[in-house]
């Protein structure tokens, strides 16, 4: 019974890939499209010159980071082999040292937690980075819009193409003409961004909570004012 049902639902998703091609079909003869060009971004992004520089950038400051990294590794494990040989030779027992224990535990967990950050703010430096080729890419797009294209698409999302229709070769050589001057930014200074942003959002949010406390004692005064009206009423006091 499984397996019939794995049949049906493959047979389903093929009918369902046939009736979108029929589809596309009819859309493109109804809006007589004549050319459709296909583009395959993983050749561009590794091929290309301007993202090979980036890539090159992008590996030279992980490598740095990695290097870092394998030292304040080899720091943690000396004070991980001191602390053992601390309790080990300690007759209290491990319980003793359950304060040292989490101490040293919150200190791996913050290295992990500033490495991976760091990776983070590399892989934003490249995006910056890679941002700054758009419109030598739009550039390029358009001269092969003009040449008769009228359609082009990525190769990821398209079922099948003839290797006529393959415009790689073509974008990567103009792509690769053309002077593209790319500076990829220090991934610290977006560190420095954050934390003032953070200060910023850190100093909104403690206005927001000192206005609803003043707004809060505000409303207090208030009640406690129309309370003592309404007991001076009571009470027949002008």
């Amino acid at each position: 019974m499984t397996q019939k049902n794995n049949l049906i639902q493959k047979g389903g998703m093929v009918l369902a890939v046939g009736i979108s091609l029929v589809a596309l079909v009819c859309c493109l003869r109804d809006s007589h499209i004549s050319k459709i060009g296909v583009l395959d971004n993983q050749r561009v992004f590794k091929e290309a010159t301007v993202f090979q520089i980036i890539a090159a950038e992008e590996t030279k400051y992980l490598n740095a980071l990695t290097a870092r990294q394998t030292e304040d590794e080899k720091m943690l494990t000396r004070e991980l082999a001191e602390l053992e040989k601390k309790i080990k030779d300690s007759k209290k027992g491990q319980d003793a040292f359950e304060q040292e224990i989490s101490v040293f535990q919150q200190k791996v967990s913050a290295y992990a937690q500033k490495y991976q950050a760091q990776k983070q703010l590399i892989a934003k430096a490249s995006m910056v980075a890679r941002q700054q080729a758009d419109p030598f890419i739009r550039e390029v797009l358009a001269d092969l819009g003009q040449s008769g294209y009228d359609v082009i698409v990525s190769k990821a999302q398209t079922e099948y193409f003839s290797e006529k229709a393959d415009l790689t070769n073509r974008f990567l050589k103009q792509l690769n003409e053309k002077d593209i001057q790319i500076s990829f930014p220090n991934p610290a200074q977006f560190l420095v961004a954050q934390t003032v942003q953070n200060q910023i959002s850190q100093q909104v949010a403690q206005n927001t909570t000192e206005q609803q406390i003043d707004t809060s004692k505000e409303n207090h005064s208030e009640k406690e004012v129309k309370q003592k009206q309404i007991e001076v009423k009571k009470s027949g006091v002008k």
